[in-house]
């Protein structure tokens, strides 16, 4: 099965942060995969090219690059690569200044290895395709 979106549409329609070096396929997976299962398993049967609007395809692609985006930003997929990729400086001082980072239980909320970017709702909420009732892939 072909990716739902690719980088080219990534990086000059969507405007993504740089993907790490090796990072894309395992990126677009995981980031596919989380879209498939918000949307009750569609893509498993369907494509995009199943979609009735054009705008709906766009929405989809829209919403694995926000996902692909949001795991850029977070620094990974899962908890452990995120809290790796945040282990930098907690505070720091200039002079009298100083600032010291403020550490929260929302922090792990974050990095729950099942985190969606609250992005990809609103990009498929019109899709119907979050849509679990009867009927809806005819």
């Amino acid at each position: 099965m072909d990716p739902l979106v690719d980088d080219v549409w990534y990086k000059t329609k969507f405007f993504g942060l740089e993907v790490p070096d090796g990072k894309w396929n395992r990126y677009e997976h995981a980031a596919e995969a989380a879209i498939n299962d918000l949307c009750h398993g569609y893509f498993d049967r369907w494509g995009l090219a199943d979609l009735q609007l054009v705008t709906d395809v766009a929405r989809v692609k829209n919403a694995v690059c926000a996902q692909i985006e949001f795991y850029v930003d977070q620094g990974g997929l899962t908890a452990n690569e995120r809290a790796a990729s945040h282990n930098g400086a907690k505070s720091f001082t200039v002079g009298s200044f100083s600032v010291t980072k403020p550490t929260t239980n929302s922090d792990t909320s974050i990095a729950a290895d099942d985190a969606v970017d609250a992005r990809v709702i609103r990009y498929l909420r019109p899709t119907g395709l979050l849509y679990g009732g009867v009927g809806q892939y005819v």
